[in-house]
């Protein structure tokens, strides 16, 4: 199994986000994200500050739940109640089947 790394470039004007694995050909990255992305979304000004990096970094990593089929599996806190959410709840629970799931989070 690959290893996964995350690549973060913060330059004059943006930021940019890549999970990227090493091979004997060279890097190959599975997914990016720029904070020009972000302007989609409307954020229009502010696309190198700290926010702008943290959204950038959230937009990589719901890309990545999606590419990789987990964002139906792991949904996350649907409740916004302030208590403490733990993501292996979810692992950890029964699928349709069933039968307990063997997927595991994405580790970069």
């Amino acid at each position: 199994m690959p290893r996964f790394r995350l690549i973060v470039r913060i330059t004059n004007k943006r930021v940019i986000a890549q999970i990227a694995s090493s091979t004997l050909t060279g890097d190959k990255i599975l997914e990016s994200s720029d904070s020009t992305d972000l302007t989609k979304y409307g954020l229009t000004a502010g696309l190198k500050n700290y926010s702008a990096a943290y959204l950038t970094g959230f937009l990589l990593g719901k890309r990545l739940l999606q590419k990789q089929g987990l964002d139906k599996f792991y949904t996350g806190n649907k409740v916004n109640d302030g208590k403490a959410y733990d993501v292996m709840n979810d692992y950890n629970a029964l699928d349709a089947k069933g039968q307990e799931n063997l997927r595991k989070p994405f580790k970069a």
